[in-house]
């Protein structure tokens, strides 16, 4: 490889491995990919974190000392904590980095308390890498591939827990595929945080699909006895895309990219 910076490393490798089919690259072809990204660091993709940090103070709102009120016997508590209006989670930053036929390579920046909300990747591979920060992740497989039907169970599916983690940047790479690993998931910034993702095949039409939870309450037919055996499950019904979740575009500041 002629240029040897981190992004460029990775592209090439993504090159080599992906194909055009969306077809899952072996084993030892994810460990070369999860070797790079484990390695990148926010400079990697021109992303500086005490810049977004700075930007997340300016746009937020702050009582400063100024406005504190002096307190005496006599305060309330409502006016110490007055009623707070709601709040939807902040809007969310995407870097591009680069798509082709057969992978796409892209930087969600969250804010504090930003969500990304529970999503799939359908007939999707996908590695992850959080740069900086740390967020909550919460990942679903469905429960059977064949079995549950929608149509049969109110619109909703039945699907088994996979990962309820935090992740910050000195975790490792996280890898899910087609039907595995936590397929369907969600994103909740603990700290405001950067997180790197490659998929292939890209998003087709741009969109995936987006789900709500329902707890799982037992199952009421004879053939289905044993509820142990569906610890972890809860049923999802797909929704439209949350109105409270916004993604606006922002510019890659990192190298720049020798396509091959």
């Amino acid at each position: 490889m002629k240029n040897t910076n981190a992004v460029q490393r990775l592209y090439e490798i993504c090159m080599k491995v992906f194909s055009d089919e969306g077809e899952i690259p072996p084993p030892p072809a994810i460990a070369r990919l999860k070797a790079v990204l484990d390695g990148m660091k926010p400079p990697d993709v021109g992303l500086d974190e005490n810049e977004e940090n700075e930007e997340e103070r300016r746009t937020n709102t702050y009582l400063g000392p100024s406005k504190r009120r002096k307190l005496s016997r006599n305060t309330a508590a409502s006016d110490l904590f007055p009623p707070q209006p709601f709040r939807y989670p902040p809007d969310i930053t995407y870097v591009h980095i680069h798509e082709c036929d057969s992978f796409s390579m892209g930087i969600f920046c969250l804010p504090k308390s930003a969500v990304i909300p529970l999503h799939n990747h359908f007939g999707m591979t996908v590695l992850s890498k959080v740069l900086y920060g740390s967020m909550h992740v919460l990942a679903y497989d469905w429960y059977d591939q064949h079995q549950w039907y929608p149509e049969h169970f109110g619109g909703m599916s039945l699907a088994k827990l996979k990962v309820d983690t935090v992740y910050n940047a000195s975790s490792g790479s996280s890898v899910l595929y087609l039907t595995k690993g936590g397929n369907i998931h969600s994103f909740t910034a603990l700290t405001s945080c950067a997180v790197l993702d490659v998929l292939s095949p890209p998003y087709a039409d741009g969109e995936p699909s987006y789900y709500s939870i329902h707890p799982y309450s037992g199952l009421h037919w004879k053939e289905y006895k044993d509820d142990n055996e569906y610890e972890d499950c809860v049923w999802l019904e797909e929704i439209e895309k949350p109105h409270y979740f916004n993604v606006k575009g922002q510019a890659y500041k990192g190298p720049i990219i020798e396509v091959i």
